[in-house]
């Protein structure tokens, strides 16, 4: 599948690359219809292309502290 045309409110046209049975598909879906694709192929894959210059994102690590006090966890009641 592939999108041949945007349209408003977030729908696109999408059509199938190679027809079966002879026949073409296409249809109007929105865009909570559609799934994430990528492609696996090492050779297809642009978009790490400029990843050789740029910084890696890491997340940082979350720091777990114990409380001071039983209290500062419970509310007054």
């Amino acid at each position: 599948m592939v999108v041949t045309q945007v349209r408003p409110s977030d729908t696109y046209r999408i059509s199938q690359l190679e027809p079966r049975n002879g026949r073409p598909y296409a249809t109007i879906v929105h865009v909570s219809q559609l799934k994430a694709w990528r492609s696996w192929n090492k050779d297809d894959d642009d978009s790490n292309t400029n990843s050789h210059n740029e910084p890696e994102m890491q997340r940082s690590k979350r720091t777990v502290r114990k409380p001071l006090r039983y209290g500062d966890f419970m509310p007054d009641r």
